[in-house]
C-alpha cells in the first residue's frame, strides 16, 4: 500500500506514475480506466487517478495473486 500523506490537497497520480508504481505500461492504465477497472478523474484531456482508487486496485490485485489457481479437468 502507498503511504498516507496528510495535506490540504488530494494527491492525483498521472497515468505514467501509476504505470511505474504498479509495474505495467501506460497503455494498460488507460485500458483499466476505459474499462472501469480503475476509477479516474478526467481534467480536460488528461486522466488522473486518486490515491484511494489506486490503493483499492493494488489491494484487489494482491488478493487475486493470493488466490489458488483454478483447476478444471
Amino acid at each position: 500500500m502507498l503511504p498516507d500523506f496528510r495535506g490540504g490537497i488530494e494527491q492525483l497520480f498521472t497515468v505514467r506514475q501509476v504505470a511505474e508504481l504498479v509495474g505495467v505500461c501506460a497503455a494498460t492504465v488507460y485500458r483499466w480506466a476505459a474499462e472501469g477497472v480503475l476509477p479516474h478523474v478526467r481534467i480536460v484531456n488528461v486522466i488522473r487517478i486518486r490515491r484511494g482508487d489506486l490503493n483499492r486496485l493494488l489491494a484487489a490485485r494482491a488478493q487475486m495473486r493470493a488466490m489458488p489457481p483454478r483447476w478444471s479437468p
